[in-house]
């Protein structure tokens, strides 16, 4: 390394130096660093960096020795040798002129402020503005440089801002322009201008800087061959702030207290009502500028607009959302002056509230915090936030309805004489039942479960409605295969059915919104009588209408309602009902083959009854099912049996606790053990599951068909048809004419968005009716046994002698005559044919 002193090179009256370094840079050929003194010692900086690449190429050991101190070629600068002794070279580096400006730049205002009251000048449109003027003034001077120079001269408002707050009155909207000035050594020149402040800006705390750059103007004349440079100054600036109401010390120390008042104590999920929430925020210290507060919104919930509920409209509030973040942002005033309050309402709608994976978030939760550019006293930030919690309150009305097509079944009898049929025309007329279930809101319905009763069979076990098809579904939901569908496999002739559902009931939408998920073969079986009422939920597969669907997994919870016709029934407390779970699994593949037997074992619903009044019924019976999945390479089943026994969270405005606690059922894990229970049924359960199993007063044989509906928005419906034939034969056999069938459907919710415990909702049932009358020919009364007649007469002899029996016990065979006078008696008789008593003519 090499040191050399250079003397003073920028003619600033303190010594410079130079430093070789003969090895360093990025090729290791060498550098050589310029370092000048100044009033406070060596400026540790270099002010120049030279490196041997941009002398020449091929240098190395560039800065091995240093020379300098000497005005070798005469222009009052010291001049610098450097030698590279592997090259065998020596650079020889001339001294520029150095051309040293001063001067300022002026914002000329006493007292360095603003004020922005005092709107003293006017735009081109007519605005009053604030503004105030400005000045630059330049001087130069310098050994060996020319006695006149052109400086480029940049100024600028505002320059540490992004978005600048003054402007030139001259270049309205500008905050910076060029001149190029043409200056006399030793002579001053100045230039002087106005400058303006826009309204409505938000940072009155920030000064504001005005700067004025320059550089020397490339048409600058120079002599001697080298072109001169500015010294170390080459811009001025000054700064301004805004007049604020800060005290003696001009630092602003507010204190912002804020707070806030829901207009709701919880909110009715689907309702479609907005959130109110009554802000208020006041300053009890000095003045707060840029005063901002901010609102985090949960997902799902958008802003709709502010509302001012003060008369203090001198301080503006304006609010703005961010949706990406979710946040919304209120400006609010500038300053916020002190002791004053603004309150206004932010009304915000949950329009698509999300909870995590289940679904159980309990409440909105929005955060809402107040601040300011002004310098932070720790002492009044507790104030400043407000957590605001918003419950979640769940309601929905579960609607159910039904139709029959045709509303009454017409036949002749004639026309259905055979013994052995081959298509379903030749059973009997077509009868079809429809039976909608609709979400008649506010809230969602994750799941429901319905349970039609379909009389199947007659007393005698004839088929009665002998059903054609697996049930057919619009909207979101899902049958179980029924079995009982066609066992004749009879060809099938499906009339067209007339007419649609928007006459079930007048206030019901026709639409139907939803996909339609058709059941058909490698769906679930129905499950034992003991597990009848199990719900089934599904995960990670989808249920599909071909044989073999892939995968799935259900979760069962056996429990039941007490009874109700009613359609509407809602309770204003919400509760959580909780039980324990089984599943079912079921893999399919391609190679071996795997059976499944499962059994059911039902009771019937009332299927009818005759003009006479006595009952059409049939006796129980028990069905088992038989589920192959062929070409399965791995197949495997498992069932846990459950049954759910009670327990119940209520939860309302947030808060839950427990109820129903106590002894129940038994659940059995996959291994055969049976786990405790610590909840008991809840009471109404009972009922429910009576009612979805009952046919009538009177045991007949019913098929079950079990339905899972949902999610259903609301105004949403799920609707079921079902297509069976009128065996006329079972008819004729049990000798009636005119009957009217009725099948029925029960369902009930399972599950609520949030948590919510669906048990405050009653269950809702319906049935529907076929009224079956004969068209042209009356019915021959079945001959009436011989024996029949024979204690039919006997009979009535039997009660005649017994009537002469007691007549004649009672005196009814013997006359009592009075007693006459004169020998007469009751046994004399008048002569000539008169009473001898007769008055004489």
């Amino acid at each position: 390394m090499a040191i050399a002193s250079l003397g003073d090179v920028d003619k600033d009256g303190y010594s410079d130096f130079a430093v070789g370094a003969p090895y360093d840079g990025e090729d290791g050929r060498g550098v050589v660093y310029i370092y000048l003194g100044s009033i406070d010692g060596v400026v540790k900086t270099a002010s120049q960096t030279i490196a041997a690449n941009t002398i020449a190429p091929g240098l190395e050991t560039f800065g091995f020795s240093l020379s300098g101190g000497l005005d070798l070629d005469f222009n009052e600068y010291p001049d610098l040798l450097i030698g590279s002794y592997k090259s065998d070279s020596v650079a020889y580096l001339r001294a520029r002129p150095v051309v040293n400006v001063s001067g300022g730049f002026f914002f000329e205002k006493p007292m360095k402020g603003i004020d922005l009251s005092n709107k003293s000048c006017q735009l081109k449109d007519g605005t009053q503005v604030s503004c105030l003027p400005y000045r630059l003034c330049l001087h130069y001077g310098g050994e060996g440089v020319n006695n006149q120079i052109s400086l480029e001269v940049e100024y600028m408002l505002d320059s540490k801002k992004n978005a600048p707050r003054m402007f030139f009155i001259n270049y309205e909207g500008r905050n910076k322009f060029r001149r190029t000035f043409t200056l006399i050594k030793g002579a001053t020149d100045c230039d002087t201008g106005h400058a303006y402040i826009k309204d409505g800006i938000r940072d009155k705390l920030t000064p504001i800087v005005g700067t004025a750059t320059f550089k020397l103007s490339e048409l600058t004349p120079f002599m001697r061959g080298l072109r001169p440079i500015v010294g170390p100054v080459h811009s001025f600036e000054d700064a301004i702030t805004i007049q604020r109401n800060c005290g003696g010390d001009d630092v602003c120390i507010p204190d912002l207290q804020l707070s806030a008042v829901l207009n709701r104590e919880s909110y009715l999920v689907g309702s479609g009502d907005n959130i109110e929430m009554d802000v208020k925020v006041f300053n009890g210290g000095e003045d707060s500028f840029e005063t901002t507060a901010f609102l985090t919104m949960p997902s799902g919930v958008n802003y709709v607009k502010i509302e001012r509920l003060d008369t203090n409209h001198g301080i503006p509030v304006f609010c703005s959302p961010n949706l990406s973040q979710r946040i919304v942002k209120c400006d609010i005033g500038n300053p916020l002056p002190a002791y004053q309050q603004v309150r206004f309402n932010i009304i915000v709608h949950p329009q698509a509230i999300q909870g995590d994976r289940e679904n159980l978030l309990k409440a909105l939760e929005f955060m809402l915090t107040v601040n300011s550019t002004n310098p932070d006293d720790e002492s009044f930030a507790a104030d400043n936030m407000r957590k605001i919690s918003v419950p979640l309150r769940v309601e929905a009305e579960l609607l159910v309805s039904g139709v029959q097509e045709p509303e009454t079944v017409t036949y002749n009898r004639s026309n259905y004489k055979k013994d052995s049929w081959k298509s379903e025309k030749e059973v009997g007329p077509q009868v079809v039942h429809r039976y909608i279930v609709e979400n008649r809101g506010p809230s969602d319905i994750n799941e429901a479960v319905a349970f039609i009763v379909w009389p199947t069979y007659a007393s005698n076990g004839d088929y009665l409605l002998y059903l054609m098809e697996q049930p057919e579904v619009e909207g979101p939901g899902w049958c179980r295969k029924v079995k009982n569908v066609n066992p004749l496999n009879l060809e099938l002739f499906k009339e067209k059915i007339q007419g649609n559902t928007e006459f079930l009931q007048e206030e019901l939408d026709p639409t139907s919104t939803g996909s339609g998920v058709g059941s058909g073969e490698g769906l679930l079986p129905s499950s034992s009588d003991e597990h009848l009422l199990e719900t089934e939920y599904y995960s990670g597969s989808s249920v599909k209408g071909n044989a073999g669907y892939g995968q799935g997994t259900s979760t069962s919870t056996d429990d039941s309602e007490s009874s109700s016709n009613q359609h509407h029934f809602r309770h204003g407390s919400q509760q959580q009902h909780g039980g324990n779970e089984g599943h079912y699994d079921a893999n399919a593949g391609v190679g071996n083959n795997h059976e499944s037997t499962f059994h059911r074992s039902s009771s019937s619903s009332n299927i009818g009854t005759s003009d006479s009044g006595e009952r059409v019924k049939t006796s129980s019976y028990y069905e088992e099912k038989v589920y192959r999945s062929s070409s399965s390479k791995t197949s495997s089943a498992s069932k846990t049996s459950s049954s759910l026994s009670g327990g119940s969270k209520y939860h309302q405005a947030g808060s839950s606790h427990d109820d129903f606690y106590g002894a129940s059922d038994d659940m059995w894990d996959p291994n055969g053990n049976a786990l405790p229970r610590t909840k008991r049924q809840a009471p109404w359960m009972k009922d429910f599951r009576r009612e979805a199993k009952d046919c009538g007063p009177t045991t007949s044989n019913c098929t079950i068909i079990n339905c899972t509906i949902g999610p259903l928005g609301q105004a949403d419906k799920f609707i079921v048809t079902l297509r069976a034939r009128l065996w006329i034969h079972t008819l004729a056999d049990l000798g009636y004419g005119d009957a009217s069938i009725s099948s029925k459907m029960v369902a009930r919710v399972t599950s609520l968005p949030h948590g919510v415990d669906p048990s405050y909702m009653r269950f809702q049932a319906t049935a529907v009716k076929s009224i079956i009358n004969p068209g042209d020919e009356i019915f021959e009364a079945k001959p009436v046994p011989w024996w029949v007649y024979l204690l039919a007469a006997l009979g009535g002899l039997l009660l005649l002698l017994l009537l002469i029996y007691g007549l004649y016990k009672c005196g009814f065979f013997k006359r009592k005559r009075p007693k006459h006078a004169n020998g007469s008696g009751p046994g004399r008789m008048p002569l000539n044919g008169y009473d001898h008593n007769d008055t004489a003519l």
